[in-house]
C-alpha cells in the first residue's frame, strides 16, 4: 500500500543527485560564486533534504491515503502541485541558513535566491515525482 522505507531513500537519492547536476551550473552562474563552492552548498542542503523529502513523502502520503484513499502514484495533478508547492515551502527553512553560511551573501539575497530556487524546483519536483510515480509505481497489497 505505502512505499517501503528503502525505496522512500532510493527515491530521494535519485531525486537529490539529477537536482545536483540540473541546479549547481545554475546557482553558480546566478551568485557569481565558484563551482566548487556552489557544489559545497548545494550538495549541503541536499543531505538535508533527502532527510527531510523521506519523512515529508511519508506523511504526505499516509494523508492522502488516510483522507482520500489515494496511493501515490494515484495524485491527480492538483494535488501534485500542491504536493510540489508545499515541499518547496518546507525547504526554506533548510535552504536559506545555508545558502547565506555558505554564500557569503546578505540574508536577502539567501532568501530571494531560494524564493527564485523554489519556482524550478516546484517543476522539477512536479515532473520528477509525475515519472517517478509512472516508472514505479506503488504496488497495492492484498488483504
Amino acid at each position: 500500500m505505502q512505499r517501503s522505507l528503502g525505496e522512500r531513500f532510493f527515491q530521494a537519492v535519485i531525486y537529490e543527485l539529477f537536482a545536483l547536476v540540473l541546479f549547481t551550473p545554475i546557482y553558480s552562474f546566478a551568485l557569481n560564486l565558484p563551482l566548487g563552492n556552489s557544489f559545497k552548498t548545494l550538495m549541503m542542503i541536499s543531505v538535508a533534504v533527502v532527510i527531510w523529502v523521506w519523512i515529508y513523502n511519508t506523511i504526505f502520503d499516509r494523508i492522502l491515503y488516510a483522507q482520500l484513499g489515494l496511493l501515490a502514484h494515484e495524485k491527480t495533478p492538483r494535488l501534485r502541485l500542491f504536493h510540489a508547492v508545499l515541499y518547496e515551502v518546507t525547504i526554506t527553512f533548510i535552504a536559506v541558513p545555508i545558502i547565506f553560511l555558505m554564500s557569503g551573501k546578505p540574508a536577502w539575497v539567501a532568501l530571494t535566491v531560494d524564493i527564485i530556487f523554489s519556482f524550478f524546483f516546484a517543476a522539477y519536483t512536479y515532473v520528477f515525482y509525475l515519472t517517478y510515480d509512472r516508472l514505479r509505481p506503488v504496488k497495492p497489497t492484498k488483504s
